[in-house]
């Protein structure tokens, strides 16, 4: 871009905003703690990743960028193969979904370092960025998506507004965060950053209908996020420009997805002084997060001996409001099946970490009358409950405020790398392990 063209105002702009935040960031760098946050979280994403390969999403996807030309800057995870910036993203953002084991921030319901990430790995390795560099931008990235995904929060419906209408988050702000990830590490400044976001506003996209009929291209949601992101910061590296109100303008990114009741004041909130980015958590079960808590009663079911459904005086679930009110014969299925001895048993082995689940878990017989037993309560915040009690009135209760990977940034790195060493491990044969 020339000096003599005319930039647009971003004074009083929520693009302008979260810009100058991370432009600030990229020169003076995030707090120490927070910093290590996003480490964890690399180090989540690449043993997801590295699980993911033999899955279909993440074998077609890394066969076309195969056949996609230029010039050679980043590695796809695992693959010994080098991509352009924005074709690396993809790969990985694509690799890092495939496996539904990627963190997640409530009551927003994203999954924000699937994309974010990808797209930081690959521009830091084409630019030659510092790790501190990559982790700032990381960092930040994942922090806009987050607060995009809480303008669109609707505290009265007690869900997403970008749920209701069938659109994935995830990857719609996703991409915007990515972008703002990208910008950074090409060192772009505050005016660069906001055009990459408005870019990417454009591009944001995602349809959930695969929750409910069926299909593998949900999984390659973050991956285009990411490229996505990748691909806005290049355009705004190269003079393209964004609109200033981007976010709450009347044909903006919130109003236009969630109309009416998105919250431009949640995105802004605090910024810069409070971080959702500890608040994100780590998964420990690679299925939908609602489900966890059932999955952890059913663990605790089995250790107390207590996991003969007939041996249940009554039992209740506890289901965010988007879980509940999912129409998707396969999400009915979902909270009953972890909650029977079989399928808590194949998900759960008793070495303690959840082994990752195929489909076919999913047709795992149960019993006709267990479904009747379960009565769903909806929670406002988006946390799940299950209660048992028996016929002799013992109980157990687990909430997904306290299942074994909810937990706030506090995993310790030795525990979470031994985890991902063990789902690797398993999920890996000797062959796709060495390619």
């Amino acid at each position: 871009m020339t000096s003599t063209e005319t930039r647009h105002d971003l004074t009083g702009t929520v693009v302008g905003r979260l810009a100058a935040l991370a432009a600030d960031i990229r020169t003076t760098g995030l707090p120490a703690e927070l910093r290590k946050d996003v480490a964890r979280r690399v180090l989540d994403l690449l043993g997801n990743s590295l699980a993911a390969h033999d899955q279909p999403s993440a074998r077609v996807v890394t066969e076309v960028a195969r056949n996609w030309s230029g010039a050679a800057a980043a590695n796809g995870i695992g693959t010994r193969e080098r991509f352009p910036a924005a074709t690396a993203a993809l790969v990985n953002g694509t690799l890092a979904h495939s496996m539904d084991s990627d963190d997640t921030h409530l009551p927003s319901v994203l999954h924000p370092s699937a994309s974010v990430i990808p797209a930081a790995l690959a521009v830091g390795e084409a630019v030659g960025a510092s790790g501190a560099a990559v982790l700032d931008a990381a960092g930040v990235g994942i922090e806009i998506v987050v607060r995009l995904g809480m303008g669109g929060y609707d505290e009265e419906l007690g869900n997403s507004e970008f749920f209701e209408r069938g659109q994935h988050a995830t990857t719609i702000c996703g991409a915007v965060g990515s972008a703002a990830a990208a910008a950074m590490l090409y060192g772009l400044e505050t005016e660069g950053i906001a055009d990459a976001m408005g870019i990417a506003a454009s591009f944001g996209a995602g349809l959930l209908e695969a929750n409910r009929t069926g299909g593998t291209v949900k999984r390659t949601h973050c991956g285009w996020a990411a490229h996505s992101g990748v691909t806005s910061a290049e355009f705004a590296r190269a003079g393209l420009t964004g609109p200033p109100t981007v976010i709450e303008g009347r044909f903006g990114f919130l109003h236009a997805f969630c109309g009416d009741r998105a919250d431009t004041a949640k995105v802004l909130d605090g910024l810069g002084e409070h971080w959702e980015l500890p608040g994100i958590f780590f998964k420990p079960y690679p299925c939908n997060h609602f489900t966890h808590a059932g999955i952890d009663a059913a663990r605790a079911l089995v250790r107390d001996g207590l996991d003969r459904p007939t041996s249940w005086r009554s039992n209740s679930a506890y289901r965010s409001r988007y879980y509940a009110r999912s129409p998707s014969p396969r999400h009915r299925r979902l909270l009953p099946n972890p909650v029977t001895t079989r399928p808590s048993r194949a998900r759960s082995p008793s070495h303690g970490h959840c082994s990752v689940a195929r489909d076919s878990v999913w047709d795992t017989p149960i019993s006709p009358t267990l479904p009747r037993r379960i009565r769903a309560h909806s929670n406002s915040r988006g946390w799940s409950r299950v209660t048992a009690t028996t016929a002799a009135t013992r109980s157990t209760h687990i909430s997904s405020r306290r299942c074994s990977g909810y937990v706030r940034g506090t995993v310790p790195g030795t525990r979470l790398a031994s985890t991902i060493t063990g789902v690797v491990r398993r999920t890996r044969s000797p062959t796709t392990s060495s390619r």
